[in-house]
């Protein structure tokens, strides 16, 4: 089993010190931790390394937002680097952390990705609509503004079918029809999910939650709840900063 992810200097914070801690303390994950560096100094790299993380270097491209870049770059490293049937998750990690176990999620047998919860259509995203660009963007918010939306902060499977999302992602968000979209990761992520383009299974909407910021989350006691009383094993701050208990959660 594999957990990957990738971080940079400005990001190394929440990667050493929400991250990986609680993925190995309260997710229990003992598997594989793999990382992809887009600029962390020689002493955050070190500091990894000696945590038992697999660094692999990647170029940082200005012309490329890396929400997008990294779906190359994953591509990359799963396919010269790990054995094809093996499991791998794709997480966010600068502003994650984990409540639960990650035993579920690795039992899973297709592609898994992560609905949000708060707003849970389209149609009420604000981001997702100012994003949409040109003719295609107006036709593709008509068409899904009814439908989830899936997060790209979290990808499971096996290691090929996840390498060949990524490859075929890469090229529809930098040379497809979502080129000129922002978010262009989540779009095509949503999109593939929506039209059945990729053997997709949405995670449970509560238990692997990616948007407990937006909802004002109920925290108590070291722990985020969601709205039903549950302990998300999963919880995703949305766009940066802390989420662990020490950090101040910010309301919105």
């Amino acid at each position: 089993m594999i957990v990957m992810t990738c971080s940079d200097e400005k990001h190394f914070k929440g990667l050493d010190t929400q991250f990986l801690p609680s993925l190995r303390e309260t997710a229990k994950f003992t598997g594989l931790v793999a990382v992809i560096d887009y600029g962390m100094t020689a002493e955050q790299k070190m500091r990894l390394k000696k945590h038992d993380v697999a660094v692999y270097a990647a170029k940082r491209q200005s012309n490329i937002i890396i929400p997008v870049q990294r779906l190359a770059d994953y591509a990359r490293v799963l396919g010269r680097s790990y054995a094809a049937h093996d499991r791998v998750s794709l997480l966010d990690s600068s502003d994650v952390h984990f409540q639960g176990p990650l035993t579920e999620l690795f039992q899973k047998d297709n592609m898994v990705a992560s609905p949000e919860v708060n707003p849970t259509r389209i149609g009420d995203n604000g981001s997702m609509k100012r994003w949409a660009h040109g003719q295609f963007g107006v036709r593709i918010l008509q068409d899904l503004a009814q439908k989830p939306i899936i997060n790209g902060g979290m990808i499971y499977g096996s290691v090929e079918m996840i390498r060949r999302y990524c490859e075929w992602a890469f090229t529809q968000c930098t040379q497809g029809k979502f080129r000129k979209f922002g978010g262009a990761d989540q779009w095509i992520l949503t999109w593939a999910a929506v039209e059945n383009i990729w053997p997709i299974e949405y995670a449970g909407m509560e238990k692997w939650n990616y948007t407990l910021c937006c909802v004002n989350p109920d925290y108590r006691g070291g722990k985020v709840f969601d709205k039903g009383g549950g302990v998300p094993a999963v919880i995703h701050k949305n766009g940066g900063g802390g989420t662990a208990p020490n950090v101040h959660w910010e309301k919105g």
